[in-house]
């Protein structure tokens, strides 16, 4: 056996070790959160069968800031022994107190409803985002 060959084998094993460690850590992270039970109201006493009712109304950050996200997911990336490693990080701002409208509603995982929101201000982002999505735990409609 060559050394090139002892060296690309050697790397080969790091990365399929590398890969493995991630997919470890990512469900030990996710392991924690249990689906969310759903019932007949949301925190916001909305009925799940009126949910489309929030669209057009203004959303006020619970307490302290809400991250207002790309897709209707929690991907934050990934931290390995201290680095963060931002693969699919899909947080494209912090807001506080009253920032956006409701454009509408779907459900995520965990199955919580995320609301797409209209940001009253551009998020200097990509080019400029004008709306993302927020999680219904961590706002208040008005």
């Amino acid at each position: 056996m060559t050394t090139v060959q002892k060296y690309l084998l050697i790397g080969g094993g790091v990365l399929v070790l590398a890969v493995g460690v991630y997919f470890a850590v990512k469900s030990l992270t996710n392991a924690g959160e249990d689906d969310k039970d759903k019932g007949d109201t949301d925190d916001n006493g909305s009925s799940d069968d009126n949910i489309d009712s929030v669209v057009g109304r203004k959303v006020k950050a619970t307490s302290g800031l809400v991250n207002v996200r790309s897709e209707p997911k929690v991907d934050n990336g990934m931290t390995l022994l201290g680095t963060v490693i931002p693969y699919g990080d899909n947080i494209i701002a912090e807001r506080g107190g009253t920032f956006g409208t409701v454009k509408s509603t779907t459900v995520g995982e965990n199955n919580y409803t995320w609301y797409l929101v209209a940001l009253d201000s551009t998020v200097d982002v990509e080019g400029g985002k004008k709306e993302g999505y927020v999680r219904e735990d961590v706002v208040t409609i008005l």
